[in-house]
């Protein structure tokens, strides 16, 4: 009995060892693979700036071009997917795994944008924002999601191209968002017989760039958070520590006043 118990406990250490390398080597291999999207994903993203930059169309006019698409689309009275694209957008460009343009910069279109569409009607009080807490958690639509994917795609690029050409100035940046609103709702013509429908051009950007703050308003919000937790847990570590040295000296000496130490 005591040769099979003995024989048990080391079969079950066996398996015990077996299960760490497993569970070691399944790590492993999902490092490896997060490694490689990244790499193919950084690539992908290197190849599609360089073919948009060869097309010579300026970053600009790739932002007007991708407004103009989803003005077209509220046009054509497909509300819901004005809805989602500016969802899927926003996810897309505050990605932290995925995303290459800074998240300040996201602010700053998102910021932008909404402000000069306000230029044009009043949508604080419209079913805008509502509307855009409704469709958070809706999936559901079409069967053939192409067309959304790449309208995002295309807001995506637009957008890091945008940053890229005017660095880190954000006052350059804004101004160029909010151009390309104007440039939308002059599409709607000028003069009171125009005005509904550069009222509605407003309204379609301003639930584009609110989906695009409210989320990187929420993602800023996210990191500020594991910042000043990161902070905290370092601070608390560091009183511990010092603590801890300051203890040691009271266990060498003995009692005040007595002259002696241990």
């Amino acid at each position: 009995m005591r040769k099979a118990d003995a024989a048990g406990a080391i079969a079950l250490i066996g398996l015990g060892l077996m299960k760490n390398a497993t569970k070691q080597g399944i790590a492993a291999v999902s490092g490896g693979l997060s490694k490689v999207r990244k790499q193919y994903a950084t690539k992908h993203e290197a190849d599609v700036i360089a073919e948009l930059r060869k097309k010579g169309v300026s970053p600009r006019e790739i932002l007007f071009q991708a407004l103009q698409r989803l003005d077209f689309l509220s046009r054509a009275g497909y509300t819901h997917e004005v809805i989602l694209v500016s969802k899927q957008t926003a996810k897309r460009l505050i990605d932290g795994e995925r995303s290459a343009v800074p998240l300040d910069m996201v602010l700053v279109l998102g910021g932008s944008m909404s402000d000069e569409a306000m230029r044009y009607g009043d949508f604080q009080n419209n079913s805008i924002l509502k509307e855009l807490k409704e469709y958070i958690n809706l999936t559901r639509m079409c069967k053939d999601h192409y067309d959304r994917d790449l309208m995002v795609h295309d807001f995506y690029y637009a957008a890091l191209l945008c940053v890229e050409e005017q660095g880190a100035d954000w006052q350059l940046f804004e101004a160029l968002c909010k151009e390309a609103v104007g440039r939308i709702v002059s599409l709607g013509g000028t003069g009171e017989r125009n005005h509904e429908l550069q009222h509605n051009s407003a309204k379609t950007i301003f639930t584009f760039a609110s989906a695009v703050r409210i989320a990187a308003q929420e993602e800023e919000q996210k990191r500020n958070k594991i910042l000043r937790d990161a902070e905290a847990l370092i601070q608390r570590e560091q009183e511990r520590r010092a603590r801890s040295l300051g203890l040691q000296p009271s266990h060498r000496q003995g009692p005040v006043g007595s002259g002696s130490s241990i």
